[in-house]
C-alpha cells in the first residue's frame, strides 16, 4: 500500500497493448490470483470496471481497510462473474478475517464470507446460496470443498464460492503437490476456474 508504482495503470495498459498487438478479444479478458495476487485480482476488478469477463481471487480476501488499498466496486458498473476459493485453515490469509501471515505489517482483510457479501451486492445475487458438497476424492487429504452458488445474479454473471473445509494456503490440486500447506486433493483448481471463465458472459454485455 506504500508503494508508488501505479500496478493497476501497467495492468490496464498491457491488456490494451496485447489488443492492439496480438488482437484479443478485449470482452474475454480474465483475471486469476493468488494470496497477494488474489487481493490484486480484487482490486483490478473494482478499480478497472467493465474490462473482464470473469476474476477469480484464490486464498485471499479484501483489505480491512479498503478506502486505504484500493476503491471499492460499484453496482452496477463492477459487475462481473467472480470465483473465490479459500481454505478455512488458512494461516497465512486468514478465513475469518483477521491478521495477514501473522505479521501486523502485512496488513488486516475482511473475512471470506465478508468479502463475498460486497460483491454479491454489487451482482445483484439472491441472498442464499446453492450448496453442493463435492466428491471426496482424496480421503487421505483431511479435507473437502463445497462448491456455494448464488443464483440470479445481474446480467449473466455468476457469484461462487469454493470453500475448502480443512484447506490451507495452497491450491487444490490432482496433479500437482503443495507441501508446505494443508493442501486439498479433490479438485484441479486451474480446470476449475476455467471452465467458469470458459462460460461467462463477455465484458460488454456487463454493461448494458
Amino acid at each position: 500500500a506504500q508503494s508508488t508504482a501505479n500496478d493497476v495503470g501497467f495492468i490496464r495498459d498491457l491488456v490494451r497493448h496485447l489488443a492492439l498487438t496480438r488482437g484479443i478479444h478485449r470482452g474475454r479478458v480474465f483475471v486469476q490470483g493468488v494470496s497477494n495476487g488474489g487481493m490484486m485480482t480484487y482490486r483490478l476488478a473494482a478499480e478497472l470496471p467493465g474490462q473482464w469477463a470473469a476474476v477469480a481471487p484464490v486464498i485471499a480476501n479484501e483489505p480491512e481497510d479498503p478506502l486505504r488499498e484500493c476503491r471499492l466496486p460499484s453496482p452496477p458498473l463492477s459487475r462481473v462473474t467472480m470465483l473465490i476459493m479459500n481454505g478455512t485453515v488458512d494461516t497465512l490469509m486468514p478465513f475469518n478475517g483477521g491478521t495477514v501471515a501473522l505479521s501486523p505489517a502485512q496488513g488486516r482483510v475482511i473475512s471470506t464470507v465478508d468479502s463475498l457479501e460486497r460483491w454479491r451486492t454489487v451482482n445483484g445475487c439472491q441472498a442464499d446460496a446453492v450448496m453442493t458438497l463435492l466428491p471426496d476424492l482424496d480421503p487421505a487429504d483431511g479435507s473437502r470443498v463445497r462448491q456455494e452458488e448464488w443464483p440470479a445474479c445481474a446480467a449473466g454473471t455468476r457469484m461462487l464460492l469454493f470453500r475448502v473445509i480443512g484447506g490451507g494456503h495452497t491450491m487444490p490440486s490432482l496433479s500437482t503437490p503443495a507441501p508446505l500447506f494443508p493442501q486439498n486433493r479433490d479438485i484441479e483448481a486451474v480446470e476449475t476456474i476455467w471452465n467458469v471463465f470458459r462460460d461467462a458472459p463477455s465484458a460488454e454485455s456487463l454493461l448494458r
